[in-house]
């Protein structure tokens, strides 16, 4: 292995473990300027050979300014 090259990752597999999965939704681009709107998590598992949403978490926020079109 190369001193550039990573190992070989060992945890558990990504097709039998759960996934998590998040969201942001902001009043724009800039990181240094927007504000969050909204936000959401959901826990994703392997249901009957698929994978489906275990458990879903969403917030909505009050940005304090007015939202652009």
């Amino acid at each position: 292995m190369s001193k550039n090259q990573l190992p070989a990752f060992t945890g558990p597999s990504w097709t039998t473990s759960e996934l998590w999965g998040f969201d942001l939704e902001t009043t724009g681009l800039d990181p240094h300027t927007v504000h969050i709107v909204t936000a959401a998590c959901v826990r994703l598992g392997r249901v009957n050979g698929g994978v489906s949403p275990l458990e879903t978490r969403t917030w909505l926020a009050d940005p304090g300014i007015e939202i652009p079109e």
